[in-house]
């Protein structure tokens, strides 16, 4: 038997390509990347995102903390949902490089549809 899915994921770093399969197959959905070259002012944090209405690239949205508590306002760099991460979408948005490691999720301002 398997670990259980209340154990901390253990991250390669030197087997670790960066292309992020890993933050949509974790079975706790307990990695994200912080990438905090994405641009001189702001880093790029990409987490999954199990809720509806899923935002698109471009959405103005508000980051938040691990406590739900918000952060600062954020865009939507990206959303993946490819078959193979099983319904577990991982989104990607740009936030001040100051507030990157604050930054866990998102909430969805309003429908901009």
């Amino acid at each position: 038997m398997g670990e259980p899915i209340t154990a901390l994921p253990i991250v390669d770093e030197d087997a670790c390509s960066g292309c992020g399969i890993c933050v949509a197959q974790c079975p706790g959905l307990a990695i994200f990347i912080v990438d905090k070259t994405y641009s001189e002012t702001e880093a790029a944090v990409s987490f999954p995102y199990e809720y509806f209405p899923l935002p698109e690239a471009g959405d103005g949205v508000n980051a938040v903390s691990r406590a739900g508590e918000r952060v600062c306002d954020a865009r939507v760099l990206k959303v993946m949902n490819p078959k193979s991460y099983n319904r577990t979408p991982v989104v990607t948005v740009a936030v001040p490089k100051d507030l990157a490691d604050d930054v866990r999720s998102i909430r969805i301002i309003t429908a901009s549809r």
